[in-house]
């Protein structure tokens, strides 16, 4: 092989374990210390091939986070922008949160 082609690859796997590493923290970060926080529906959308995503924004001590995150095809006639959700927020990072699925659905 090519010496590009090697580079691309250890580029390709580093970028794949950074992605999932990162997830991985955050659900660490959400498990070890979380507070459970109303976040304001900002925005709906379909992502080609992906599913549904929704970004939310939430205020912690008055500052302001956003996230984006998939939700369910059954969820999303249930939410229009301006709704408040559920969010779980970490302790220690207020910027780490998760979205809430309702239960049941």
């Amino acid at each position: 092989m090519k010496l590009k082609n090697w580079i691309q690859i250890v580029l390709l796997v580093g970028l794949i374990s950074l992605g999932i590493g990162s997830a991985f923290y955050e659900k660490f970060l959400l498990d070890e210390c979380s507070k459970d926080w109303k976040a304001t529906v900002v925005d709906m959308h379909e992502r080609r091939k992906r599913g549904y995503y929704m970004k939310y924004q939430y205020y912690v001590n008055g500052k302001k986070f956003s996230s984006t995150e998939p939700i369910r095809d059954t969820e999303v006639s249930l939410f229009n922008v301006g709704d408040t959700i559920n969010i779980t927020v970490s302790c220690s990072y207020p910027d780490v949160s998760s979205y809430k699925p309702i239960e049941g659905i």
